[in-house]
């Protein structure tokens, strides 16, 4: 925080756990009670849709970048330092758990409320990110986003693929949003970034 000062700040748990079960919404399996939102599905984009609504809400600036990450900006004192980024995804697996990855995306959307709410100055400006595709998809290529972002994944990579349904990945990136012919600027450098951070649930059977 900026200041000399630093006022202690605590999450509002119901509001989090609300959120949670807003977010759960979006592709429940009535009948095993678990999700199917999987990347670039009608659920997912719906799901993509409610995220950006809860950031534009929080008058954050956001962007959806190249590969269909969805960022939103909250603004530091000293703006021109490093951005400290936090999140995680909003995809699942089929019949996939509420907490896996949303947990972290959620989280990071509570800290920018927080952060709101007492009308808190950070030095750093903070980035919440959820990653595009980070689940086993029927694209074949999970940790899409995250990739993209460290450089690790080019346009090439996207040429030609197809779901079971012979839908093209590209034309599913343009759909959410994405730019598959400039791939390459989702890329960040490490300049960018102060720091990233991520709240992770591996959310298996027991779960």
């Amino acid at each position: 925080m900026s200041g000399m000062q630093v006022k202690e700040l605590r999450i509002n748990a119901v509001r989090l756990q609300k959120n949670i079960e807003a977010l759960a919404q979006f592709g429940l399996n009535e009948a095993t009670g678990g999700l199917d939102r999987t990347t670039f599905t009608a659920a997912e984009l719906a799901a993509r849709e409610w995220l950006e609504d809860q950031l534009f809400r929080l008058q954050l600036e956001v962007r959806v970048d190249e590969a269909a990450n969805i960022w939103g900006r909250r603004s530091g004192s000293e703006d021109a330092l490093p951005v400290i980024a936090f999140g995680s995804h909003i995809d699942t697996v089929p019949n996939g758990g509420k907490y896996d990855g949303a947990l972290g995306v959620l989280l990071a959307l509570e800290v920018m409320q927080v952060l709101e709410d007492h009308n808190a100055v950070t030095r750093h400006p903070l980035e919440l990110v959820s990653f595009s595709a980070e689940e086993p998809n029927p694209f074949g290529l999970s940790t899409f986003g995250s990739r993209a972002v460290s450089g690790k994944l080019s346009r090439d990579d996207l040429t030609g693929v197809r779901n079971g349904q012979g839908q093209l990945l590209t034309e599913a990136l343009r759909l959410a949003g994405g730019n598959p012919g400039r791939f390459e600027r989702a890329r960040r450098s490490p300049e960018e970034l102060a720091a990233f951070l991520e709240v992770h649930i591996e959310q298996g059977k027991r779960c």
